[in-house]
């Protein structure tokens, strides 16, 4: 073989390792845009669940689990609540107002109603239907509609003691203060 043909088959060589070389180079930048951009993406969700050292009360609880801001959180409440123990969603500055910041790992909740109380029945027939929309930092909407069924929530129920530290120390400090009445 003579040498301009061997020069032409590494330059051959060459070229299509710098092409394979700029593709990857390609894919990566690409994934890296996208693990950057998912780093500080907010996402909100709302879910029911029940009070810890009562399983029968129901609260509704919204929450950013996502690790960035949320900005200009608009509720739309599709199926609110509709029963004389419980207060419609509607009547709530936060759901008709709307937030104009949600932190990440923030959380609110309110409570719903208690199980113990009224019709239970049609409690857990029943259900909210909420839709949740914001904007992240770079003013892109997201959107997500939530059916939340009162009946997934039963079942739940406390534990004695309570299994976070918060909940043990309550629920040590009521069992003394039964001691300290008893000797009184």
């Amino acid at each position: 073989m003579d040498s301009n043909c061997i020069t032409l088959i590494f330059s051959g060589i060459v070229a299509f390792s710098t092409l394979v070389y700029a593709i990857l180079t390609w894919k990566l930048v690409k994934e890296t845009k996208i693990m950057r951009k998912s780093q500080i993406e907010p996402y909100i969700v709302a879910y029911l669940d029940v009070a810890e050292s009562r399983a029968d009360i129901v609260f509704l609880k919204i929450k950013n689990i996502g690790p960035g801001v949320a900005k200009n959180v608009v509720f739309t409440i599709i199926k609110d609540i509709d029963y004389k123990e419980a207060i419609p969603l509607k009547k709530f500055g936060y759901f008709s107002d709307g937030i104009a910041y949600f932190p990440p790992e923030h959380e609110d909740k309110f409570l719903l109603f208690s199980l113990q109380e009224g019709n239970t029945k049609a409690k857990l027939d029943d259900y909210i239907t909420i839709r949740i929309a914001y904007n992240n930092i770079f003013k892109e909407l997201h959107e997500t509609i939530f059916n939340l069924r009162i009946k997934e929530v039963m079942g739940k129920s406390d534990l004695t003691p309570p299994d976070s530290y918060f909940g043990q120390i309550a629920f040590r400090l009521k069992n003394i203060e039964k001691l300290i009445e008893a000797k009184n």
